[in-house]
């Protein structure tokens, strides 16, 4: 789930008002409208591999196939570049195989997704302290995943961005004698990355994700507003439509956060590019 802070990021690019404390329900009163209500809810209901654009986080996954039986025992493995090799054991128990029958077709009721949910338990217990958070996911049916068959389930494994050239995490697999466990995905960056220069200090900098990327935009784009105000322009080398041609590019990435988020026209309703709510800085 996206941090308050990335939540605050995206709001202020936006433009949408902030959220603030809820005092005495107000929350739900003055400020939410329909567009407010439709992106926190959009921000709280993503998926892992949707978060990744926003964030630039590292994902893989696993995939949990077969006919699990009791007492079977899988094996995930995570190979941190620091830490090593981090292997997290987890034995199918019997409330994986109590899930509610498949009223449509009961030999296919599955188990997987429960495994796949308290797996994640444990590689969290494991190795979220060396920044790894796990999911769950059933693909096949989003509203009642107890009911419909699976036929496989993933855990997904996730990590924040790092440098280009640093290593990422690897995922390793060891299925039980009944319960197929595989690697679905190695480690892959977000595909929104990008490398940007200061144009102030000349250093150059990798970003990953809508949220990063915007944030850099922005900076750069205040950045040039104020050397040109305070008649630097000719220090710094900024030509004097510098500052429109930086608030151009960082609309075009602010456009394509919204379009992540649902293209309801946030932008245009909340006069959005980084004011949170107000003008553009």
């Amino acid at each position: 789930m996206l941090s308050q802070v990335q939540k605050v990021a995206i709001r202020a690019h936006l433009g949408v008002p902030f959220a603030g404390t809820a005092n005495a329900g107000r929350l739900y009163g003055w400020r939410f409208t329909w567009y407010n209500e439709d992106l926190e809810y959009r921000m709280n209901n993503m998926q892992p591999a949707e978060e990744q654009l926003l964030t630039g986080s590292i994902l893989g996954s696993f995939k949990l196939q077969g006919n699990p039986t009791l007492g079977d025992t899988v094996q995930y493995g995570i190979t941190d570049p620091v830490q090593g090799l981090i292997q997290v054991p987890y034995t199918v128990q019997a409330s994986d195989l109590s899930t509610p029958p498949n009223t449509v077709n009961p030999s296919e009721s599955s188990p997987l997704y429960s495994i796949a949910l308290n797996s994640t338990t444990a590689i969290l217990a494991a190795a979220a302290q060396y920044g790894y958070a796990a999911v769950g996911v059933m693909p096949a049916d989003l509203f009642s995943p107890a009911y419909l068959p699976p036929y496989f389930a993933e855990v997904i494994i996730s990590a924040p961005g790092v440098q280009p050239g640093q290593p990422f995490f690897s995922l390793s697999a060891t299925g039980g004698s009944t319960t197929n466990l595989l690697v679905e995905q190695q480690a892959t960056l977000s595909p929104i990355a990008a490398v940007l220069t200061n144009f102030v200090t000349g250093v150059q900098s990798p970003y990953s994700g809508y949220i990063a990327l915007c944030d850099a935009l922005r900076m750069n784009m205040t950045q040039t507003g104020l050397s040109l105000w305070l008649k630097k322009a000719d220090v710094v080398d900024f030509r004097q439509n510098e500052r429109s041609a930086r608030k151009a590019l960082y609309m075009e990435y602010v456009h394509q956060l919204e379009a992540v988020l649902g293209g309801r026209d946030y932008v245009q309703k909340f006069s959005g590019g980084g004011g949170g709510g107000g003008a553009v800085c």
